[in-house]
């Protein structure tokens, strides 16, 4: 917050804020900036090329959320959850009482 005020950025800006469904959300401040965040096709459905940073964040394991500011791309936030530490043994337990484990999940492979 001190950073934001430090740089002059206004705190209390009304925003026009829409969620696109399973895409991302665009939000227009109230200056007409228009601030886009989500997955990076949603960027490049409208029209914002993110090749250029996604390439380097392909393998980290975790959810890519490209941000882009008055139709450019400003960066790149990526999201990933740690295994909690007792799950192995959790798995391990339950592998010996015969039960069959599987990962269920939405997400990319590289990301389980």
């Amino acid at each position: 917050m001190n950073e934001a005020k430090e740089q002059g950025l206004s705190l209390n800006e009304q925003v026009d804020v829409v969620e696109v469904a399973g895409k991302g959300v665009k939000a227009t401040l109230q200056g007409g900036r228009t601030i886009l965040a989500g997955r990076p096709l949603f960027l490049e459905e409208n029209g914002i090329d993110v090749d250029t940073l996604r390439e380097g964040h392909a393998q980290t394991g975790g959810t890519i959320v490209s941000v882009a500011v008055d139709g450019k791309l400003a960066g790149l936030i990526v999201v990933a959850d740690e295994p909690r530490p007792e799950a192995k043994e959790a798995i391990e337990i339950l592998k010996a009482l015969d039960v069959q484990v599987e990962m269920l999940t939405g997400r990319q492979r590289s990301c389980s």
